[in-house]
């Protein structure tokens, strides 16, 4: 809205009509971690965060809308072991009309830090000795994600109760 008071002192209010941009393609990419340019993003990855952002091709888009997207597929990334994940958007110039009308714009997903953390190594600390060492639930490769890491702990947990050690803790680091 633009404003201009006249010189008889009354308001002239100017209303610029801006439409709503729809959701053309959505457009995955990250950076590879041996050089500096933007490849597209894994398939599996990107089909589960398409599914996880709730846009929908052809459906009004809004700042407000994609910051919501985001935080469902950071919060997604994060629990799927990709701890220090981020997102960026860019709104891609406008394409012609679409087909039920009206301007469609194509936005580039751009993943940052989309590393997903697996384990290298593990080992158990603080085992009490009248026990024997358990081996250990933890398997080189796997993704280290909340739920891994909270059913491994609750498997040592396990252990220690039943043996009579119903006061112990486990922690991961």
């Amino acid at each position: 809205v633009e404003q201009e008071t006249l010189a008889d002192g009354t308001v002239k209010l100017l209303f610029g009509v801006v439409e709503t941009p729809r959701l053309g393609k959505m457009l995955f990419v990250t950076k590879a971690f041996s050089q500096s340019s933007e490849v597209g993003a894994e398939a599996g990855l990107e089909k589960a965060l398409r599914r996880i952002s709730d846009l929908r091709h052809n459906e009004p888009i809004s700042d407000l809308s994609l910051a919501a997207a985001s935080d469902r597929m950071v919060d997604w990334l994060r629990e799927n072991g990709y701890p220090g994940a981020a997102i960026e958007w860019e709104r891609l110039p406008a394409a012609a009309n679409g087909p039920v009308g009206g301007l469609i714009r194509d936005v580039l997903v751009r993943l940052l830090e989309a590393r997903q953390e697996t384990l290298v190594s593990s080992r158990i600390e603080g085992w009490p000795e009248t026990l024997a060492t358990p081996k250990s639930p933890a398997r080189l490769g796997a993704v280290l994600t909340n739920r891994t890491r909270e059913a491994w702990m609750a498997s040592l947990l396990r252990d220690l109760r039943q043996s009579g050690f119903y006061r112990a803790q486990v922690k991961t680091d």
